[in-house]
């Protein structure tokens, strides 16, 4: 009796691990699927993207906080076809504008210059969540570039 016990507790932390195993190399190891789950935002494999910078300000207990990944890709047809792409901003949950809101985040994480959006070459695409979290996604078709910028509360 005793060994079977002890089996069924090496199988159940093996299934664990095993499970584990699976979604750290495969479901969640391209950052496009974080998107997915957080914003029900595919950022197509079609496109033939990489991520490029990534930045955050660490983790946290909750989730919340700032992150920002900029992707580069190559098949801009299915970029033009992710979102009905926005050219004039508007105000966000908390500033003016979007490239206002995505350049206090992108300062708070000391993002170089050269992994920010050029604004007024980009189009954008803006979403919120009930809980305040924001995502904006600036689109500069000319540099083949997303730059994904989140707030998470």
């Amino acid at each position: 009796m005793k060994n079977k016990r002890f089996f069924i507790a090496a199988a159940a932390v093996a299934g664990v691990l095993g499970i584990t195993a699976i979604f750290g190399c495969v479901g969640f190891s391209d950052y496009a699927a974080v998107i997915e789950a957080n914003w029900r935002v595919v950022i197509p494999s079609a496109a033939e993207y990489s991520e490029v910078f990534k930045a955050d300000d660490g983790s946290s207990f909750n989730g919340d906080g700032l992150r920002y990944h900029v992707f580069a890709y190559r098949n801009e047809d299915k970029i033009v076809t992710l979102f009905e792409w926005k050219m004039l901003q508007t105000p966000t949950i908390y500033c003016q504008s979007q490239s206002q809101a995505a350049d206090e985040w992108l300062t708070k994480l000391d993002v170089a210059d050269e992994y920010r959006p050029d604004y007024a070459a980009c189009s954008y695409w803006y979403q919120s969540q009930s809980d305040n979290s924001e995502i904006i996604i600036f689109w500069d078709a000319d540099a083949d570039r997303l730059y994904v910028a989140e707030s998470f509360l």
